[in-house]
């Protein structure tokens, strides 16, 4: 706002500079033009009465030494011809053979102007007769080259040109100064209101005029409205966090004391990675469980299994909408983060789960980078698209995973999961960043969160998560993070 200000203060003195000194020089120079055509006019009606007497009896050495002498004083050049036009005496080292001016002033008039000249450029001229009473005996021609003609102008305009640019930095120097002035409470407000941005609870200093005195008082008072909402809502979610996590985990614990006399022998559910990091509690501390029941009715396993998967269900849903609120209350701090370590990390925690499902985790041969995340983003990323990868892949497909330097923006790293599934449509992968929006086809276990949480990670953390559609079907889910310069 400093630098408008100041640019409409020299532009507004430039146009009335421009709006004075342009039509000022302009008729200061007219003046001196005709003020000078008029002081050559009388010199030479002065000249021409001097060399009369010698025109009318021939005599061309005194006429000639009278035009050296002008010319010698002055710097015009002189030409003096008899009543016939026929020359008398030039001071021009070639002198035209005739003069339309000389023959004007031997019909008794005087010839005033500027022209081309002979060498190029403008001169003035003035041609007068020579007369005895009503009698012309011959004219005298006097021209000046349009540069002596106009020195005492263009020095006039100089000297406007220097007036002109120490207005202006006079100007320049004190609209800073007024600017810094106005702009100072709207600075004020502008500091105030990227620290509530951040969550502080600021009260705004009242300075400036009326109008923004009244404006800061409006910021606080909604500074603090802000402050008491974020602080509620993070303590609810922190609250919200214990009081639901405990119950559904209890819950669980119960019906899965109900679980081995009811299912047969296999792998323990729920040992595959959390899909969704932090989204499922631990076991409360010292449970345990139940000794099997024997005498359970067969029939009742599906029912069990169910419940359980709903109980899995319901707290991943409940840990992604705390996760989400979480986020979206969050001013990230970025950091450097090793993409190539936390990839393999990645890989290193899924292959076992992705094993027992048929399908291979794999990292692309691409040249990996540092990039710009809050921490601990680009891990629940990973988990999270690696996640809905091994749901959607069928068995003896690959899931691969890689990163690298966005080609058409060195300044930003692409993160690819890549797997061989069914793929989206256009509409279904615009679609697949909404909150509880699922793939028609995709597996009941699942809460719908996962890629709003990558979404809104990737957002937190400077970047963008899409989804296109991979080269040999399937789904390439890509996220685009700040690169960190220096650090590959």
């Amino acid at each position: 706002m400093t630098r408008r200000i100041l640019v409409s203060y020299l532009s507004l003195t430039l146009l009335i500079l421009l709006a004075l000194g342009v039509p000022l020089g302009t008729i200061y120079g007219r003046h001196e033009r005709d003020g000078f055509a008029a002081d050559v006019e009388r010199d030479a009606v002065i000249l021409a009465e001097q060399a009369e007497p010698d025109i009318a009896a021939g005599r061309p050495a005194p006429v000639l030494a009278l035009a050296g002498r002008y010319a010698a004083s002055t710097g015009a050049r002189v030409l003096v011809a008899d009543a016939g036009g026929r020359l008398m005496a030039s001071t021009a080292a070639r002198p035209p053979p005739a003069d339309p001016a000389v023959a004007e002033a031997l019909t008794n008039r005087h010839a005033v102007g500027y022209r081309r000249a002979s060498g190029g450029g403008t001169e003035l001229y003035v041609a007068v007769p020579a007369r005895t009473g009503g009698n012309v005996q011959g004219a005298v021609l006097l021209t000046y080259p349009a540069g002596l003609v106009d020195a005492q102008a263009t020095r006039f305009w100089l000297a406007l040109a220097a007036l002109g640019t120490l207005t202006l930095g006079v100007v320049a120097l004190a609209g800073l100064l007024l600017a810094r002035w106005i702009t100072r409470p709207i600075r004020v407000l502008e500091d105030a209101a990227a620290a509530i941005g951040r969550g502080a609870d600021l009260s705004t200093a009242r300075i400036g005029p009326p109008e923004l005195r009244r404006l800061a008082d409006r910021l606080t008072e909604t500074s603090r409205r802000l402050h008491r909402l974020l602080t509620a809502q993070r303590s609810f979610a922190a609250v919200a966090s214990h009081q639901l996590r405990s119950p559904l985990t209890a819950l669980r614990l119960r019906l899965e004391n109900l679980e081995p006399g009811l299912r047969p022998a296999g792998p323990e559910p729920g040992l595959r990675p959390d899909p969704e990091p932090g989204l499922r509690p631990d076991p409360e501390p010292g449970a345990r469980l139940a000794a099997p029941r024997s005498d359970a009715a067969p029939d009742a396993r599906a029912d069990l299994d169910a419940a359980i998967a709903e109980v899995d269900r319901l707290t991943d849903l409940v840990q992604g909408l705390l996760s989400l609120a979480h986020l979206e209350n969050t001013v990230a701090d970025r950091a450097p983060v090793d993409l190539d370590a936390l990839v393999t990390a990645g890989i290193d925690g899924w292959s076992a789960y992705a094993a027992e499902q048929g399908v291979t985790v794999a990292r692309s041969p691409a040249r990996l980078g540092t990039a710009l995340a809050m921490p601990g983003a680009v891990e629940q990323i990973l988990d999270n698209l690696l996640s809905n990868a091994v749901r959607a892949a069928p068995p003896g497909t690959t899931i691969t995973v890689g990163a690298a330097p966005d080609h058409h923006d060195p300044a930003t790293v692409e993160l690819h999961v890549v797997d061989e599934g069914p793929g989206l449509s256009e509409t279904e992968r615009v679609r697949a960043f909404d909150r509880f929006w699922r793939a028609p086809e995709s597996p009941p276990d699942g809460s719908g969160l996962g890629l709003s949480i990558v979404r809104q990670l990737a957002e937190v953390s400077g970047g963008e998560a899409t989804l296109r559609a991979a080269a040999g079907g399937g789904i390439d889910a890509t996220v685009r993070l700040p690169a960190a310069h220096g650090g590959d």
